[in-house]
């Protein structure tokens, strides 16, 4: 009798185990692009052929908290949970269905095949068809900055980096999300005008060109003697993959008001490689004169602002 019983407590949490199953759901679509936030539905369906009836884990009816669970994908388009294994479900031969939506206003769905899930632990990997809607546009990831003292003259001849600075947060850049910017800028020269090159980057720290990519560099420039000019542009940069150590994006920008301004010259749209998406990045800009000065001749940054798109 000792024995039977010392069996039956060994037997009885090997059972419980082999109730669920740990599911790693990855929902990419198949232009590469991750499903991030979106939301997923999986629901267990009958035998084929055969209408929805009751189901039994281990011979114990099994409540509505196991017959359908729902969540929220991740900013990869990943998310982990439990499911009841279908060998371990009566009746037999039953499966597991999984519906992802887009995180998108107009919430395009994707049904996956019927799947089995069983063992301790198993991938789903979903490849839905684009969704429709993308690119979705982060509205604000930083609060707007102003600055009336944020000037670097051309005293100095080598690169200088401005003090305004906007923080993208991790795993913000992802595919099928757009980021915005504008900057300000204001050229004040003097009767001895001297030429600077401008340069816009993201990288990983804050102020250094190590490590980070130039997303802008404008042609020198000769500004006309004795101005002050105010102008701006935009830029844009899209993700196109998963967060990642080493992702590739999209920028372009567009603006200027002339070969007299560091900004009348604007690039083409291009890629952008090897920039780890899953850490903080930063967008900050320089300026690098062609000659040392007075100090008589200066650039600011004014304004540096994130939002939706497009922003004029």
């Amino acid at each position: 009798m000792k024995k039977f019983l010392i069996l039956f407590l060994l037997l009885v949490p090997l059972r419980a185990f082999g109730q669920t199953t740990s599911v790693t759901l990855t929902v990419v679509d198949s232009s590469g692009g991750a499903w991030n936030n979106g939301v997923y539905v999986a629901t267990l369906t009958p035998p084929p052929g055969q209408p929805p009836s009751q189901f039994f884990l281990n011979g114990v009816l099994m409540t509505s908290n196991q017959l359908t669970v729902t969540g929220n994908l991740n900013a990869a388009g990943v998310a982990t949970f439990n499911l009841s294994s279908n060998t371990s479900i009566t009746p037999s031969n039953s499966s597991w269905g999984f519906q992802v939506c887009f995180n998108q206003p107009s919430n395009p769905c994707y049904f996956s095949s019927p799947t089995t899930i069983t063992g301790g632990s198993q991938a789903v990997n979903l490849t839905p068809p684009p969704a429709q809607g993308a690119p979705e546009v982060i509205k604000r990831i930083a609060a707007p900055i102003f600055s009336a003292t944020d000037t670097l003259n051309d005293a100095v001849s080598t690169e200088q980096f401005y003090a305004s600075s906007m923080r993208i947060p991790a795993n913000t850049i992802a595919a099928n999300v757009v980021l915005q910017f504008f900057i300000g800028l204001e050229w004040t020269t003097s009767a001895a005008a001297t030429n600077g090159t401008l340069r816009i980057y993201i990288g990983p720290t804050n102020g250094s060109a190590t490590g980070a990519k130039a997303i802008y560099t404008s042609t020198q420039s000769s500004p006309a003697t004795s101005l002050t000019l105010n102008s701006g542009m935009v830029f844009t940069i899209q993700g196109t993959q998963a967060p990642g150590a080493s992702t590739t994006m999209w920028f372009s920008n567009s603006g200027g008001t002339g070969a007299s301004f560091p900004i009348g010259r604007s690039t083409t749209s291009a890629t952008q490689g090897s920039l780890a998406t899953n850490a903080d990045l930063f967008v900050f800009a320089s300026i690098t004169w062609a000659a040392g000065g007075s100090g008589a001749n200066s650039l600011s940054v004014r304004q540096l602002i994130a939002g939706p798109g497009p922003l004029f």
